[in-house]
């Protein structure tokens, strides 16, 4: 019996570098997904401005929706108006962190990729 490995089969060979991206990726969402509070100083401000956009279905004589369009506002308001009925305003906020420090690192890679770099070590150097 031969002592190598089939170059064959229905599984590629793994990198070791994407097991350590894998690895990281996994650490990042656990260190932001198990505190009770995120490390962020304006995490209760945005708390309190997602609390308070739900609240105003409809205007009131005090305050009204905000009709800014600006591309990171807008997506950041609609998904916790579209995720309302599931996620409260800080399990939203927690999950738009976690996906971005998950996301990030990726689109890093992707775009390393694309021009001919490293695309893994570009992932691990990008890594929160």
């Amino acid at each position: 019996m031969s002592s190598q490995r089939p170059t064959s089969g229905w599984l590629p060979p793994i990198d070791p570098k994407w097991v350590a991206i894998a690895v990281a990726l996994a650490a990042v969402a656990w260190v932001l997904i198990t505190p009770r509070f995120l490390p962020f100083q304006d995490i209760p401000n945005h708390v309190h401005l997602l609390e308070i956009d739900r609240e105003l279905g409809a205007q009131t004589d005090y305050l009204v929706r905000s009709d800014i369009h600006a591309l990171g506002y807008s997506l950041y308001i609609w998904i916790s108006r579209l995720s309302a009925p599931i996620l409260s305003a800080p399990a939203v906020l927690r999950l738009l962190v976690v996906l971005t420090a998950l996301t990030t690192p990726l689109a890093v890679g992707a775009v390393a990729r694309s021009l001919g770099i490293s695309a893994p070590w570009a992932v691990l150097l990008a890594l929160p």
